[in-house]
C-alpha cells in the first residue's frame, strides 16, 4: 500500500512515529512523510530505507498570532499535498496535525490517527479529534487505560488499538561500545558500582525526587545514584545536601544515552500524578531499559503498574522512601529474575505485529 505519514511538529521530536515508519516500510508499503522539520541523521536513515518525504517549515511560532498563520500555512500545504499525490491510506500522529489538517480535507478519505497524548488540557485539539475519529478506518494510542479513556470521550464503538512506544531499533553493542571513549569519564563509575539511574527532567518543583535519594543514601557504597538531564532549577544542588554522592550527568542526545541506560543496574521512571496524562503515561525509557534486561522501578501511577505486572520490577509510592529502599532490595536480591522478566517484557511486545495484523484487516 501507499501510506501518506503527516505530521505537524518537527520527526525527530516523535520517536512513536520514526518507529511506525520504520515498520511500514519493512512490512513492504511505500511511505512518503510531510512533517515540519528533520534532522540529518533521520534524512539519511529515511533515504537508505527508501521513505519520501518534503518539509513544511511550519513549526517555530512562538507567539499565537504566529501559530495561527502557521496553520493555515499547513492546512493549504496539506490540501496541495492531498491533490496532487496518489495514497491509499493517509497516517495521521497527533491533535496537533489533526486540528491542523480538519476534517473538511479528510472528507472522503481513509485515514488512520495515532494519538500519542491524552491533549485534556487542549480543548481545541480534543474537539478537532472528535470530528474525525469516528470516520477513521483504525485508531491507535500508546497505552491501554488511554485508549479506554478515549473509547468513553468519544462514545467510540471500537477501542483503540494499543501501540507502546517501543523503539523499534535498540543501538547494538557494537554501535554502543564505539561511543565508550566519548562517555569515557562517565563509563568508569557505571562498571564499578551499581548504577540507580534517573533520565529525564530534573526539578523538584515538578518531579520532586527526594524519596529516591533518601532511599539510595541508605544503601552500600557498592550503589550510586545517577541522575541524567538538564537541571534548570537547581534541584541537583538540594538533592546532594540528601545524599553527597549524588552524581547529576546532564542531558546526553539519543541515542547516545543509550550506552549508560545499557550500563545501568536499575532504572527509575517517575511521573507527577497530577494530569490524567501522567498518571496514564506512556514512557519509551520502559521498553529501552527493557531491552537491556535493566529491572525498573516506577512510582504508584496505572501506567506504571506494568512494570510490577510484568515482574519487571517493582512500583512504590514517590514520597515513601522506606517503600523505595525495600523495592530496591528487593531487585538486588531477585536481580536475575526482574532483569528476564524486562527483557521478556521488551521482547514480547511485538508493534511490527499489531500494524501488520490491523493493516490486514483493512484491506
Amino acid at each position: 500500500m501507499k501510506i501518506l505519514v503527516i505530521n505537524k511538529n518537527q520527526i525527530y521530536n516523535i520517536p512513536p512515529l520514526i518507529s511506525v515508519i520504520y515498520i511500514l516500510r519493512d512490512l513492504g508499503h511505500e511511505v512518503h512523510l510531510v512533517t515540519c522539520g528533520i534532522n540529518d541523521t533521520i534524512a539519511s536513515e529515511f533515504k537508505n530505507r527508501g521513505v519520501t518525504f518534503e518539509v513544511a517549515d511550519y513549526a517555530n511560532a512562538s507567539n499565537s498570532i504566529a501559530k495561527v498563520c502557521e496553520y493555515l500555512l499547513f492546512h493549504s500545504y496539506v490540501k496541495r499535498v492531498l491533490k496532487n499525490l496518489t495514497y491509499d491510506y493517509v497516517w495521521i500522529e497527533g491533535g496537533n496535525t489533526v486540528r491542523a489538517i480538519g476534517k473538511n480535507l479528510l472528507s472522503g478519505k481513509k485515514y488512520i490517527l495515532q494519538i500519542s497524548e491524552l491533549h485534556e488540557d487542549a480543548p481545541g485539539q480534543l474537539a478537532a479529534i472528535s470530528k474525525v475519529i469516528h470516520q477513521a478506518q483504525a485508531v491507535f494510542m500508546p497505552e491501554y487505560n488511554r485508549t479506554a479513556i478515549y473509547q468513553a470521550w468519544f462514545k467510540l464503538l471500537r477501542r483503540p488499538y494499543v501501540l507502546p512506544n517501543k523503539p523499534y531499533f535498540i543501538p547494538s553493542e557494537k554501535e554502543l561500545a564505539g561511543l565508550s571513549d566519548k562517555y569515557s569519564n562517565y563509563i568508569d563509575l557505571f562498571k564499578s558500582k551499581k548504577v540507580i539511574l534517573y533520565q529525564g527532567w530534573i526539578s523538584k518543583r515538578n518531579r520532586d525526587m527526594s524519596a529516591f535519594v533518601e532511599a539510595t543514601a541508605r544503601l552500600g557504597d557498592d550503589f550510586a545514584f545517577v541522575m541524567m538531564g538538564r537541571d534548570t532549577e537547581n534541584s541537583v544542588q538540594y538533592y546532594k545536601k540528601l545524599y553527597p554522592k549524588l552524581v547529576h550527568i546532564d542531558f546526553i542526545p539519543a541515542p547516545d544515552y543509550m550506552l549508560l541506560t545499557s550500563l545501568s543496574y536499575i532504572g527509575i521512571i517517575v511521573y507527577n500524578p497530577d494530569k490524567l496524562n501522567q498518571t496514564y503515561c506512556a514512557p519509551n525509557k520502559i521498553y529501552e531499559y527493557g531491552a537491556f534486561g535493566k529491572p525498573m522501578i516506577g512510582n504508584n501511577l496505572p501506567g506504571l503498574h506494568i512494570i510490577e505486572d510484568l515482574g519487571a520490577g517493582r512500583v512504590a509510592e514517590q514520597d515513601d522512601a522506606e517503600a523505595l529502599y525495600s523495592a530496591i532490595k528487593d531487585i538486588d536480591s531477585n536481580y536475575q529474575n526482574f532483569s528476564n522478566s524486562a527483557k521478556r517484557m521488551y521482547d514480547d511486545c511485538d508493534n511490527k505485529e499489531t500494524i501488520r495484523r490491523v493493516l490486514s484487516q483493512l484491506k
